[in-house]
């Protein structure tokens, strides 16, 4: 699945949990980074990455948690990058 298709996801999936709560106006873009546990989506909406993947309940498969833009299928420098700029592109065009 690609990166866009994966944040859309998530976002998805964050959506149903925050239920009419803005949480994207919660995430700093500019501190945002997917490969850091504190400055990741999850990181920055739930105080660190884990606590984020228990309470939406991805804390079991990891392939739910890369289809939902929260995780890479590799350690790669640029797949964690591609996820930054995909999670970046997207809270920039909801937000503007």
């Amino acid at each position: 699945m690609e990166h866009d298709k994966r944040v859309l996801k998530g976002a998805s999936l964050l959506d149903v949990h925050f239920k009419g709560y803005n949480w994207r106006s919660e995430i700093d873009i500019e501190t945002l980074e997917m490969d850091s546990s504190s400055q990741c989506v999850l990181g920055q909406l739930f105080g660190d990455y884990q606590s984020g993947l228990t309470t939406l309940r991805l804390d079991v498969e990891l392939d739910t948690r890369r289809e939902a833009g929260f995780s890479t299928c590799a350690w790669d420098s640029y797949d964690w990058e591609k996820l930054d700029f995909e999670w970046k592109t997207y809270l920039r065009s909801v937000k503007s």
